[in-house]
């Protein structure tokens, strides 16, 4: 994004890590804070370093969260590291197969490493809700026109 909209958007994420590193501060031990501000530098594009660092940390402290697992694979894939992200995603994938955020980095990563059949076939995956999201949809549809 360019001109006013790029510098809007940039101080958005900026505030966000802002508050993300406030949190992290009063606990720096909490893996949904190392994470979160993770991403957030992700986001930016920023201390990539630093982002990978904490997101490794979060990853340590809960093996079994995907979340934590998805946004190493992003970082990976910001530094060009498609390789590694594919092998992080691969992971995520065995445990949170139909999850629509896990899906497009997964078949972004797939493109990064040549793969583009696999990621076509991935990212249509990604744009169908799973089986609970469609029972959710419905139930939100039928709430909706009552």
């Amino acid at each position: 994004m360019g001109g006013r909209g790029g510098s809007i958007l940039a101080r958005a994420e900026e505030e966000a890590a802002d508050k993300f590193r406030q949190a992290l501060q009063s606990r720096p031990d909490d893996p949904n804070n190392q994470n979160n501000l993770a991403y957030a530098l992700a986001e930016s594009g920023r201390n990539l370093d630093e982002a990978l660092r904490l997101a490794e940390s979060a990853m340590r402290a809960a093996p079994r969260e995907p979340s934590y697992a998805d946004t190493v694979a992003v970082i990976y894939l910001k530094k060009k590291l498609p390789d590694a992200a594919l092998q992080t995603l691969e992971n995520v994938g065995k445990s949170v197969p139909d999850n629509p955020t896990y899906l497009y980095h997964l078949a972004l990563a797939q493109m990064d490493t040549g793969r583009k059949v696999e990621a076509r076939a991935t990212a249509a995956l990604a744009r169908k809700p799973s089986k609970s999201e469609s029972a959710q949809i419905r139930e939100a549809l039928d709430r909706a026109s009552r």
